[in-house]
C-alpha cells in the first residue's frame, strides 16, 4: 500500500503541490508558534498550574 502512495505522489504532480503546500503551510505554523515561545525554549519551568495555563493560553493565542 505504501509503495501504491509513493508512486502516485510521484506520478501525480498535482498530488505533489497539494502536500508539499500543506507541509509548508503547517512548517510555517510551527516556526512561528516556536518564535511565540521565546522565554526558556518554551519551557515552563514553574510547578504553579495557573501559571502553566496562562503561558499556554498566551502562546495560543498568539498562534492562532
Amino acid at each position: 500500500m505504501r509503495t501504491v502512495a509513493l508512486l502516485r505522489f510521484l506520478a501525480d504532480s498535482g498530488l505533489r503541490a497539494r502536500v508539499t503546500a500543506a507541509t509548508n503551510k503547517a512548517e510555517a505554523y510551527n516556526g512561528f508558534s516556536a518564535w511565540t515561545r521565546f522565554g526558556n525554549q518554551g519551557v515552563i519551568a514553574e510547578n504553579d498550574p495557573p501559571e502553566q495555563q496562562s503561558r499556554s493560553n498566551g502562546t495560543r493565542c498568539c498562534a492562532t
